[in-house]
């Protein structure tokens, strides 16, 4: 059977880098009826911690929550990281939310997003990815059609934060850090075979 999920495992064999993975992902949920995604993670490279954001998300609006720091008021990110199963946005917002997350989800709703599903994918040490769809073409079905898709939403979500971390940790090891010029590299050659600065000049 030809599932969504089966379809995007299935290509992203093929995909060279995260850039096509994240083309494939848009282009799987897109044919599902959902125009916006999200997807945050921490990946431990031997140059240490890295942060990523991958998103399709209108620039405008991403703009607006990175400055005005969103974070600290949109609920999604407040209950979810509570939480360490799937929800539906709209199952976990509080009854008697602050009027400052209020006025933060109708803005939101205003660039499309009125419901969705949150897959927070727990890691080692306490960390967490998560990865959000929402922007349903009929907002008015959004909150069904979560409901009817999630399954698929959540392995698809799942299989893609395994192998974007794959594609974020080789690309760390491939991008060389203060990588030594040829006449750098002679000269820690012949410093480990006993020659003085003198000789190596």
């Amino acid at each position: 059977m030809n599932t969504p999920v089966y379809e995007f495992i299935d290509k992203a064999q093929y995909c060279n880098n995260i850039e096509e993975l994240c083309s494939l992902v848009e282009k799987v949920l897109h044919n599902m009826g959902f125009s916006q995604w999200a997807y945050e993670t921490k990946v431990d490279t031997p140059m240490g911690e890295q942060q990523h954001f991958f998103h399709k998300f209108p620039e405008k609006w991403v703009e607006y929550y990175m400055a005005e720091n969103c974070f600290d008021v949109d609920p999604v990110v407040l209950e979810g990281k509570k939480l360490n199963t799937p929800f539906q946005w709209t199952h976990i917002y509080p009854k008697d939310l602050p009027k400052e997350r209020q006025d933060y989800l109708a803005l939101s709703r205003e660039h499309g997003m009125h419901d969705g599903v949150a897959v927070p994918i727990p890691q080692a040490g306490g960390r967490k990815s998560i990865f959000s769809i929402t922007g349903y073409e009929n907002k008015t079905d959004i909150t069904h059609a979560v409901e009817d898709k999630h399954q698929h939403l959540i392995s698809i979500a799942c299989a893609f934060h395994a192998i974007a971390a794959d594609f974020i940790r080789d690309d760390a090891v491939r991008t060389p850090q203060n990588p030594l010029t040829e006449r750098e590299r002679e000269c820690v050659v012949w410093t480990a075979k006993g020659k003085t600065s003198w000789e190596i000049s």
